[in-house]
């Protein structure tokens, strides 16, 4: 198992980096407290605490692009591509962090990072009402997918994880291969006609926070991209159905649509698209318990079937 000392995304931030975080800030500022967030896949995210000459205190969050291999992996999801989808989101209606500050190239920090202010509100964990769960995740998209102007232009085109969705396909712990092997089928089809614009692309539950049950913010915007509206709903729907059931997943699809203009898109190809388009993240020396793997082929059985 990796340690904290070995991995760099559980590593305290260095003195740099924390020096950075304070200048941001303003002459005479000092980081007081530091504390691990989140663990992401390319970010090492970190709540900051900083206290001026005044001695008033702020609540910032660090992310720093601290996974090595981010550059060669995953190079277009940078701290500049964030930094303008945060700006673009400004318009809306949809809280999300404010910029404080970006080392676009790591020139000041240890590596690029971005600093935000801290926003109210944890991820959801199991919620209460499910029902005001979904229906809330739903209300938020039409607000993001609003956004217009220079967001065709400064936001990069929508992009798979893996373009080639057949390499682990069926995947060895499949017990319905067949399964896998139609929705590949689907997959390789042209993509259908469909509204693109302003997407989030990685929305699910763990990148929305709460407080009492209600929605207060939608975070990490680092794959913001201008691509179609269905992707966000996909990738949603595999995320809950996994996470919450089938039936939970098809309730998000139903508040949404009543919500949106978005009723004939063809939503299977996408929910295709974005489940197959995970496969290769999971690692086959570190599976997820087998209930967790029932779903995921549940979920590609409902898909197909409907």
């Amino acid at each position: 198992m990796v340690g904290h000392f070995d991995n760099p995304l559980l590593r305290r931030p260095p003195v740099e980096a924390l020096d950075w975080v304070a200048e941001s800030v303003g002459p005479g500022a000092e980081v007081v407290c530091v504390r691990r967030l989140t663990e992401g896949r390319s970010h090492a995210n970190h709540v900051v605490v900083v206290r001026d000459p005044g001695g008033g205190e702020q609540k910032l969050v660090l992310r720093r692009w601290a996974r090595p291999e981010w550059k060669s992996e995953d190079p277009d999801f940078t701290p500049e591509r964030e930094t303008v989808a945060l700006e673009l989101l400004g318009q809306s209606s949809v809280v999300t962090p404010r910029v404080i500050d970006v080392d676009a190239d790591g020139s000041a920090c240890d590596v690029p990072a971005l600093l935000t202010d801290k926003l109210p509100g944890d991820p959801p964990g199991q919620p209460g009402d499910i029902d005001a769960f979904v229906s809330q995740l739903a209300e938020a998209l039409p607000a993001i997918h609003a956004i217009d102007g220079e967001a065709r232009t400064r936001l990069p085109p929508y992009r798979r994880y893996y373009e080639d969705l057949t390499a682990a396909v069926p995947p060895a712990w499949a017990c319905k291969p067949d399964l896998w092997r139609r929705a590949s089928a689907m997959a390789a089809g042209v993509p259908p006609a469909g509204r693109e614009c302003f997407i989030h692309r990685d929305y699910h539950p763990g990148n929305t926070l709460w407080s009492d049950g209600r929605l207060t913010a939608v975070v990490d915007w680092t794959q913001a991209s201008w691509g179609p509206a269905a992707v966000d709903t996909a990738h949603m729907r595999w995320n809950l159905a996994v996470g919450y059931g089938l039936d939970v997943a098809d309730g998000f699809l139903a508040h949404y649509r009543r919500l949106s203009s978005d009723t004939e898109t063809d939503q299977r190809y996408w929910d295709v698209v974005t489940l197959l388009d995970v496969i290769p993240e999971l690692d086959p020396d570190d599976l997820p318990p087998t209930w967790e793997l029932d779903r995921f082929e549940q979920y590609l059985n409902s898909v197909l079937e409907r």
